[in-house]
């Protein structure tokens, strides 16, 4: 077993036994895992979503824990790795700004963006960490092991090779 693996595995033990920390954490929506770009019906002529599609699985979890999938729309992966569009960092930047006017909107003005990356990394754990240690697929490693370098918080925790 690979070192990411290895830390991946006792990291979702820790995931899974976490008590809620704050409010922000019982925040829930109705979401899915693997939701993905092609799981939306757009408007072409606005760009507005008309539907979601592939509920099959669908769950309640905390806010911001499928969040990972919307990397997707900034960015693609290559063979040499993950490779983020030109206007990347707008578009993201974009996203939290109108996510989390809506839930102020909605009386949860308290949340931040820190906590919705929060949830997004250890959304990106459960799904990604999980499909890892199953498949034992290089790629799928390479990914992960990508988008958790990428993480601010994440310094110091995943050693340089």
């Amino acid at each position: 077993m690979s070192e990411l693996r290895a830390k991946i595995l006792k990291g979702n033990k820790g995931v899974k036994s976490i008590s809620p920390p704050s409010p922000f954490v019982t925040l829930t929506g109705l979401t899915h895992q693997d939701l993905t770009p092609f799981d939306y019906l757009m408007y072409d002529s606005v760009g507005q979503v008309q539907a979601v599609l592939d509920w099959d699985g669908a769950l309640y979890l905390p806010v911001g824990s499928n969040f990972h999938f919307m990397d997707s729309l900034f960015g693609l992966m290559t063979p040499s790795g993950w490779q983020d569009t030109e206007d990347c960092r707008e578009l993201e930047t974009a996203f939290y700004d109108r996510d989390l006017a809506s839930l102020a909107a909605q009386g949860f003005e308290i949340i931040t963006k820190e906590q919705l990356e929060s949830q997004k990394a250890i959304g990106m754990l459960l799904y990604g960490g999980e499909r890892l240690l199953k498949f034992k697929d290089e790629r799928a490693e390479h990914y992960l092991d990508g988008y958790l370098r990428g993480l601010s918080f994440m310094d110091g925790f995943i050693p340089s090779y």
